[in-house]
C-alpha cells in the first residue's frame, strides 16, 4: 500500500533575488536603477569599464542651468550659443541639452566669460 502522505516540500525563504551574497550560482549581476525605469540587471561584461568611468567623472555632462551659471549668463543666452553652433551640446532622449565640461571650458578659453 502506498503512503497517502505527500512528500514535504522545502520551505522557501524570502530572499532578495538581487542580493550580492556569494552564493552558488551567483552570476556577477549588478542591480542598476535608471531614472524613470525599472530595476535593470546587467552582467559584469555590460557594466561600465574603468576608462568609461574615468571619462564620465573627469568630463561630466552639465545641464543648461549649470552651464549658464559657469558662463555667468542666462539660460536663453546659452540656448542662443547652441543654436548658433558656437557651443556644442548633446541632446537627451527627452530633447534636453547637455554640455560636456571640456566643451564649456574650451568655449571660455576661446570667447571669454561674461563678468
Amino acid at each position: 500500500m502506498q503512503d497517502s502522505r505527500k512528500a514535504e516540500k522545502p520551505i522557501k525563504r524570502n530572499v532578495d533575488k538581487y542580493s550580492n551574497d556569494k552564493k552558488p550560482g551567483y552570476k556577477g549581476y549588478a542591480r542598476v536603477k535608471l531614472k524613470h525605469e525599472k530595476t535593470v540587471r546587467r552582467s559584469a561584461s555590460e557594466m561600465e569599464t574603468r576608462e568609461d568611468l574615468l571619462k564620465r567623472l573627469l568630463d561630466p555632462e552639465l545641464t543648461l542651468g549649470e552651464t549658464a551659471k559657469i558662463l555667468n549668463v542666462c539660460k536663453m543666452t546659452v540656448r542662443r550659443y547652441t543654436n548658433k553652433g558656437i557651443l556644442p551640446n548633446i541632446r537627451t532622449a527627452g530633447n534636453q541639452r547637455r554640455f560636456k565640461l571640456s566643451a564649456v571650458l574650451e568655449f571660455i578659453e576661446k570667447y571669454g566669460k561674461d563678468e
